[in-house]
């Protein structure tokens, strides 16, 4: 008995309204795609935006040559102290060796400034050393770590005081059959933020 009922009310339902319930059922998916169809319409407004008079200013963080610059190494430091290029770093097979100070991190600003020393780039016979990049604070406190190599190694944000000294450490290991013709390259980023 309730179901005729039940089959009666939703007849009336139909017939009062006009529309099949199977019509109604599928609405709200036909409004979802009119608004999603609306959303991804081609009309848009272009806002211009421009930029003038953008000046030079003294660099406020830069490299400084290290106290194991020219120990058989070459330390070439480039204009404004924003480029540094290390060459003649070695290792012996199946024996670390360091750097402890090859080239440092110098704040010249007059506040604390957060730098971030990134691995970016390496080529040669990478598959037989493992580098590690350390950076050090003027009292001798390690405050990151970059492993060449390895994709999206960074040492983290590290906040450098003014006027400070940041050394940079260079860890060197060749693996037991490396060869004396072996050779590496490596490329880094020093992000310095504002």
């Amino acid at each position: 008995m309730k179901s005729k009922i039940k089959m009666k009310s939703e007849m009336k339902m139909k017939t009062s309204l006009g529309i099949p319930k199977k019509v109604l059922k599928f609405l709200p998916f036909l409004i979802i795609s009119m608004v999603v169809t609306g959303a991804s319409a081609a009309i848009y407004n272009m806002m211009y935006m421009e930029s003038t008079g953008i000046g030079v200013e003294a660099p406020k963080v830069y490299f400084i040559r290290g106290s194991d610059s020219g120990a058989g190494v070459t330390v070439t430091i480039g204009p404004n102290g924003t480029y540094v290029n290390i060459s003649n770093l070695k290792g012996w097979p199946n024996a670390p060796r360091v750097y402890e100070n090859v080239t440092a991190i110098h704040n010249a600003d007059t506040s604390s400034r957060t730098i971030n020393l990134a691995f970016d780039s390496w080529s040669g016979d990478t598959s037989y050393v493992t580098i590690t990049v350390k950076v050090y604070d003027s009292a001798g406190t390690q405050k990151g770590t970059v492993t060449l190599g390895t994709p999206g190694s960074n040492t983290g944000d590290i906040s450098i005081p003014a006027g400070q000294n940041f050394r940079v450490q260079w860890e060197i290991r060749w693996s037991a059959g490396a060869l004396s013709s072996y050779s590496v390259s490596a490329a880094l980023i020093l992000r310095v933020n504002e």
